[in-house]
């Protein structure tokens, strides 16, 4: 090969194998190649990246919103400004006037009580109006002037089992079982009524009202409610959803109806609460106690409860993030203008885990939960004789034949 040609050689492959950054063949050459190669790694390089997750803060509750008397620029709300504060800010607002007073009105003391579920709340210190007894899973509440039916109430239950599996039916169950005008819902059972036709045959019950009386059994209230009736269509929807300044996570809702008596069992009730005890012997207990609930004077109230127009807040609060552990709420106060709105409200706000409870626990009731209950009118059943919530599917195998 000529020296002319090798030289022709070599400055052809040098140009068919120049390097991208070489400018000697731009625009023309293959930098421009090399640039959208590049370009297009980048662009695959960034595809391949996992976003990082976004960290969303969630939000805190203002518990005071979800009491109509309570909102801010609410006609009931006749606090005005002071209005907006609870009995402890109004105590240290005063506190730090230079009223002679004010020392004894800044003097604010509550007590500490189990809600379950390893949570506690807080209520005023004031035996005369604040009272409470539970079981360690069912817990009420009350709030009353001295010989007056109560004008508030807080009836708590614990989750049942079912709550990670079937939440929606775990809180319907709940609504159910506290307020007798609740829509009805999601039934774990209602699907395979059909299969207790030969059992409501013989004992000439419908198999559905076997199966209600069955799920009614998990409370303590047994499908009778505590005197609460909701309006139609009054429900907010789940409104109010946060945690609140203890950690505890608050789903709440709220409706409006009647309070009064408890409503009394009805013949089919009793009917399909004893065919339940003679079906499955486990169950004689329930249907003994359901039957004395049916008897004069079992629920007879030491304070007259009238009729009147009520609100009912209503939802859960949980522990864990999951929200498996927790308990459900029930909050019931008359109208117009319920009169421990803030105090309500700052219960809720107080609900925390029993560890972290840095305050006095309150004096154990003097009476068990279910004379307490009688005590303004509501039948409670003892916790052993409930039928707990993930026992059901197995008692229903029982009936089905």
């Amino acid at each position: 090969m000529s020296k002319a040609s090798s030289r022709n050689y070599q400055n052809d492959t040098g140009a068919r194998y120049a390097p991208c950054h070489s400018a000697r063949y731009a625009p023309h050459g293959r930098p421009w190649a090399c640039i959208y190669l590049a370009i297009c790694m980048l662009t695959l390089s960034a595809c391949n990246k996992k976003p990082a997750a976004r960290l969303i803060a969630f939000p805190i509750i203002e518990t005071a919103n979800a009491f109509p008397e309570l909102r801010a620029g609410s006609r009931s709300n006749k606090g005005g400004a002071d209005g907006a504060h609870s009995s402890f800010e109004r105590a240290i607002s005063r506190a730090l006037e230079s009223e002679p007073e004010t020392e004894e009105a800044a003097t604010v003391t509550f007590q500490t009580i189990p809600l379950g579920a390893g949570l506690v709340g807080v209520v005023p210190l004031n035996f005369d109006e604040w009272r409470w007894a539970s079981d360690g899973n069912t817990t009420m509440i009350t709030h009353s002037a001295a010989g007056q039916s109560p004008d508030a109430l807080i009836y708590i239950e614990g989750f049942g089992p079912i709550i990670k599996a079937f939440p929606s039916v775990e809180m319907t169950r709940f609504q159910k079982n506290v307020d007798s005008g609740a829509p009805q819902g999601p039934n774990i059972l209602s699907t395979l009524a059909g299969g207790l036709s030969v059992a409501s045959e013989n004992f000439d019950v419908p198999a559905l009202a076997l199966l209600e009386s069955l799920e009614s059994a998990t409370s303590a209230t047994f499908g009778l409610g505590i005197g609460y009736h909701s309006n139609a269509r009054s429900f907010t929807g789940w409104r109010w959803l946060g945690k609140n300044a203890q950690g505890i996570t608050l789903r709440l809702g709220r409706n409006s109806g009647v309070w009064g008596p408890q409503k009394a069992p009805d013949a089919q009730s009793r009917q399909a609460f004893g065919a339940l005890s003679e079906l499955i012997p486990e169950l004689s207990q329930i249907g003994d106690q359901f039957a004395a609930f049916g008897q004069a004077g079992s629920a007879a109230p030491s304070v007259r409860v009238p009729r009147r127009l009520a609100y009912m807040v209503f939802g859960s609060a949980a522990s864990r993030v999951d929200g498996d552990q927790g308990v459900h709420l029930a909050i019931l106060c008359e109208q117009p203008g319920c009169p421990v709105a803030h105090e309500l409200a700052d219960f809720l706000a107080s609900i925390r885990r029993a560890d972290s409870d840095q305050g006095r626990l309150g004096a154990s009731p003097s009476s068990s939960l279910p004379a307490f209950a009688q005590g303004i009118g509501i039948n409670l059943a003892p916790a052993e004789s409930l039928v707990s919530p993930d026992k059901l599917e197995s008692l229903f195998n029982q009936l089905s034949f």
